[in-house]
């Protein structure tokens, strides 16, 4: 792992932001299985620690109940 501060390439940053995007927005509406909403709620938390850990800025647009992610 690289240390706290390392700046990302803005390709990557890019690239997390749709992912995280897609999961909040896309897939927010869908009628997923009590399995697939866990791994999306699992992959949401794990967004939210690199986003501490790379003092990373972005938030998806919108705001219901993963707002408690950001």
């Amino acid at each position: 792992m690289q240390a706290v501060g390392t700046i990302l390439p803005e390709e990557i940053q890019k690239l997390l932001e749709d992912v995280e995007s897609y999961l909040v927005e896309g897939l927010q509406n869908e009628n997923l299985s009590n399995r697939a909403k866990d791994h999306r709620e699992t992959i949401l938390f794990h967004f939210q620690q690199v986003k501490t850990r790379y003092h990373l800025e972005f938030l998806p647009q919108g705001g219901d109940q993963t707002d408690a992610f950001f």
